[in-house]
């Protein structure tokens, strides 16, 4: 706060407390700042999430108008729908034409093959960006066998804290979360992290990596071409760190 630009006229914001978009209660964890609506069918939720995963699955031409449309229709109601959608059902919303229509079911389609750290970090987990999802894939290669994990296994992970660990445990019990699952593996979506070149075998072996700051890729892309090359993507620096 700048306080000293302050001139009396201030008043104190009053956190809400019912979400302005479905209107369930809102839920705030005591020290933190975040007031948040934890209804799973929010419209509101429902949009944005589906933004976020279009855009970490780099899903070309799904954008605001379209996914509150998508919400808005009752054709999406978690991003694994977005498999099932019909061409019929895009031409149907404002804004689409057959190419238009043709140009998205294809990016839907090729989201199928975005290596796992990709997925997990789109599916939404409080925690779990581009970074700790590569940590969560390096150690559990399999989104069955991340599920399976317990607390304990997770926070022992280098770079994963005990909040952190708590949070996904708790997104894998969640029976929607859940049948989000069985939906995205009945689509086909990859769900298993591809074979990487055995430790040791590469230019970069021995070598650790810290990757930060703006790319010009996506940055579980780099950490997988860093691995393939034989080095190691950590989530903080160290004196062991080789690069950042």
């Amino acid at each position: 706060p700048i306080t000293d630009v302050r001139d009396g006229s201030e008043q104190r914001i009053t956190p809400p407390e019912h979400c302005p978009s479905c209107g369930e209660a809102v839920s705030h964890t005591e020290g933190e700042v975040a007031y948040l609506c934890v209804n799973a069918a929010c419209p509101a939720q429902r949009v944005e999430k589906l933004i976020y995963f279009a855009h970490v699955m780099d899903i070309v031409g799904l954008g605001e108008s379209t996914a509150e449309q998508l919400v808005a229709q009752g054709l999406i109601a978690d991003p694994a729908d977005l498999y099932t959608l019909t061409q019929e059902q895009l031409l149907a919303l404002e804004g689409f034409a057959e190419k238009k229509a043709e140009n998205l079911l294809a990016a839907i389609a090729g989201s199928k093959k975005r290596p796992l750290a990709r997925l997990l970090a789109a599916l939404g987990i409080r925690g779990v960006g581009s970074t700790v999802a590569a940590l969560l894939v390096d150690a559990f290669p399999s989104l069955e066998a991340l599920a399976q994990a317990d607390e304990e296994a997770l926070a022992a992970i280098p770079g994963l804290g005990p909040i952190t660990a708590r949070n996904i445990r708790a997104w894998f019990e969640r029976p929607r979360n859940q049948a989000l699952i069985a939906k995205l593996r009945a689509a086909g979506v990859q769900l298993e992290a591809a074979p990487q070149t055995p430790a040791g075998e590469g230019p970069l072996m021995g070598l650790s990596f810290v990757i930060t700051g703006t790319l010009s890729q996506p940055r579980n892309e780099v950490a997988a071409w860093i691995e393939a090359q034989g080095g190691k993507v950590v989530g903080s620096v160290s004196k062991k760190t080789s690069y950042v």
